[in-house]
């Protein structure tokens, strides 16, 4: 079947045909809007967190959190704003860290992603070691599983070496892609970014507007601790009795909290989606571009202006399905901590696990279908069918593998970037001042979401590069005019064996002829 140009996938799931006009996305003109339904839902949601700010507004009592500060806390919380500068300093400095990072997993891929393996391997074992010290027979038997985990990892690392391989070249081309289309952290990143401030800044607003809504009058004389004490509004004396008037909360601000904590799942995911999805266009565009000096500077704004008109429906659909599960998990959680029964808190922790299985079931399929719909165009249900129907006709074992690898590799760098530079932070906050607790999990939260943005976008860029590369053997593997690099090709035995039968050189393949 023919669009505009474009060959696309039929229902039937037949393989993808040859196109010489094909350069990775489809063009704007040929795009529309898609799951329109699902976009108009999202912007109702929206307006009811909007709702809920002017009516919480008006009846909130703002004194309420006030008493709340007063904990002891509250010193703590004051060294943050003293180290403010440090803290900004340490994140510059992951930053710094990050970069080098991809710069060295962009020309040493083979040597970061085996060293990231194997100091996870070395990590099992340590474990495996100081249980297994500890003396006592159970320790004893437990080190040795561990120990064994590990001896079963280095087998698996050893079968699996040809396609961590290939996983090596494609990572080290979604490096070269992201380093080739600067603007993805120039202006994709920080935009995305900004919206994400401004809305976490209005969802804590309209939640301490709900939280603060005064409930019915309550003897504040009937609690007995102090952190239950001062979440009604009640005072916590000297002589540790609970005193004042306090006030409880109303079912309409229970249910309105629920609402918020929903919505901050489903905003903040669907900000992730819309950074994925400009990603995937930019990187696929690159990836099928012959000469890729052609590609205009700034090309990654269009694809996030698509992503947040064309495709506004299709991210808040995937998005939302994500959300609702890790929702479900959110209140599941809560519900095993206030469980009294044993056995029902076991119950409440299966159907978590089941939730969760089946919410990274989803994570799964949707950042491969953000990639589709950057690609195509097309809407979520229809590229999600797609891009499995690709995985099915191709190898899913690389799918799988590049994204472990990716994954681990973006961990292990965090790992090590975050604990480098907290070390070396809080060494000086210690030596000037002190440091409270809070000022420590702030400075390594900041560091490690300053490390996050570019570990995912290497991420996203990694999956990218697969689908494309599995849709570029598909497409022309009759023509063998491949448009991906040839490390990929030579690597990857089921294609450079065909195409040595044909011209006797993989390089004749792709673009670096």
């Amino acid at each position: 079947m023919t669009k505009s140009g474009y060959y696309q996938e039929n229902d039937g799931g037949e393989k993808l045909k040859a196109d010489a006009h094909f350069n990775g996305v489809v063009d704007g003109e040929a795009r529309k809007c898609r799951d329109i339904g699902c976009a108009l839902f999202f912007m109702l949601c929206l307006g009811g967190v909007g709702i809920c700010t002017i009516l919480a507004g008006e009846e909130s009592d703002l004194d309420l959190l006030n008493n709340d500060a007063r904990s002891d806390l509250s010193q703590d919380f004051a060294k943050v704003k003293d180290q403010k500068y440090v803290i900004l300093v340490g994140c510059l400095c992951t930053m710094l860290l990050a970069f080098i990072w991809l710069e060295l997993l962009k020309r040493f891929t083979k040597v970061v992603v085996y060293g990231s393996i194997l100091a996870g391997i070395t990590a099992v074992v340590a474990v495996g070691i100081i249980v297994m010290s500890l003396g006592k027979s159970y320790t004893t038997f437990v080190g040795a599983c561990i120990l064994a985990i590990a001896g079963l990892l280095l087998i698996f690392v050893f079968f699996m070496r040809k396609k961590i391989n290939f996983s090596c070249a494609v990572i080290a081309a979604g490096c070269k892609g992201l380093q080739a289309n600067k603007s993805i952290f120039t202006m994709v990143t920080p935009a995305v970014l900004g919206i994400t401030f401004l809305y976490l800044l209005w969802w804590f607003v309209t939640a301490m507007y709900v939280y603060s809504v005064k409930g019915n009058t309550i003897d504040c004389k009937s609690y007995t601790t102090e952190t239950k004490c001062r979440s009604y509004g009640c005072d916590w004396n000297s002589t540790s009795t609970c005193t004042g008037t306090g006030y409880d909360v109303k079912e309409a601000s229970r249910w309105a909290m629920l609402y918020l904590v929903f919505m901050l799942f489903w905003g903040m995911l669907f900000l992730q989606g819309i950074a994925r999805t400009a990603v995937s266009g930019t990187i696929a565009e690159w990836y099928f571009t012959r000469d890729k000096k052609d590609i205009p500077c700034g090309n990654s704004m269009k694809y996030l202006l698509w992503s947040c008109t064309y495709h506004f429906g299709s991210i808040a659909l995937g998005s939302a399905l994500i959300a609702i599960f890790k929702f479900v998990n959110w209140v599941l959680m809560k519900a095993q901590k206030g469980a009294d029964n044993c056995l029902l808190k076991i119950v409440i922790g299966c159907v978590q696990c089941i939730c969760g299985c089946i919410e990274s079931i989803i994570k799964f399929c949707t950042k491969f279908a953000y990639v589709y719909i950057a690609m195509h165009g097309e809407s979520f249900g229809k590229s999600s069918k797609s891009v499995s129907n690709l995985f099915s006709r191709s190898s899913f074992g690389k799918v799988f593998t590049s994204d472990l690898i990716a994954n681990i590799i973006v961990h292990m760098g965090m790992f090590t970037a975050v604990g480098l530079v907290a070390v070396g932070t809080l060494t000086y906050m210690d030596k000037h001042g002190g440091f409270g607790a809070s000022a420590a999990i702030v400075l390594i939260i900041f560091c490690c979401i300053t490390f996050w943005i570019v570990g995912i976008t290497v991420e996203v860029a990694t999956d990218a590069v697969v689908v494309c590369y599995l849709e570029d053997v598909e497409r022309n593997s009759s023509t063998r005019d491949f448009r991906g690099e040839d490390s990929y090709f030579a690597i990857d035995k089921s294609v450079s064996s065909h195409s040595q039968g044909i011209n006797g050189h993989v390089e004749t393949y792709g673009t670096g002829k």
